[in-house]
């Protein structure tokens, strides 16, 4: 995924449109409690992270924790 390499390399603004347009189409094709939706999550929770948004990442991870724990 794009979005890690961009993460990778600190262009956090971007890795973020490309995750968050990710965890969008997983949701879609997939459905919202898909163990992919769970991972993209945890994806866009390690970006926000990595800017200090901690609110945001936490809100993702709990997300992300939901889904997987109801597997």
């Amino acid at each position: 995924n794009i979005g890690l390499v961009l993460h990778g390399v600190m262009e956090y603004d971007l890795s973020l449109r490309f995750l968050e347009n990710a965890l969008a189409i997983n949701s879609k094709y997939h459905g919202p409690r898909s163990l992919k939706v769970a991972l993209s999550h945890h994806l866009v929770a390690r970006v926000y992270e990595s800017k200090a948004e901690f609110r945001s990442a936490l809100q993702h991870e709990k997300e992300g924790y939901t889904i997987y724990k109801n597997q």
